[in-house]
């Protein structure tokens, strides 16, 4: 039961994090809380995951939030506000993936 929480946990933070994604061409200020969040509760459903299945879930790296860019006179924020752009998800989506396909496998090996 819990392996199924935490793949709900994991989809519902893939889908957020594909959300800001794609927000995020168009810039994502670097102080929105949400955006700080998706970061967070990666390393806390890591940490859950590498203490419950050491061996498949050790090897997934703690991510830390990236650091913005500064908003440019072509962007739709005043020019020197901290953004976040698309390249910024990219890392946080690919492991975010891995880890649902990883969690899936568990997932079928304790129901057989």
């Amino acid at each position: 039961m819990e392996t199924k929480k935490l793949f709900i946990r994991l989809r519902i933070l893939l889908n957020d994090v594909i959300d800001f994604n794609k927000g995020a061409f168009f810039g994502i200020r670097a102080l929105d809380p949400e955006v700080i969040r998706l970061w967070e509760e990666y390393n806390e459903i890591r940490n859950l995951l590498a203490q419950s299945y050491p061996l498949m879930f050790r090897e997934f790296p703690q991510l830390e939030c990236p650091d913005p860019y500064l908003a440019t006179s072509n962007s739709f924020y005043y020019e020197g506000t901290m953004i976040y752009k698309p390249e910024h998800f990219a890392t946080l989506r690919l492991e975010l993936e891995k880890m649902l396909e990883t969690l899936a496998m568990v997932g079928k090996r304790e129901s057989a």
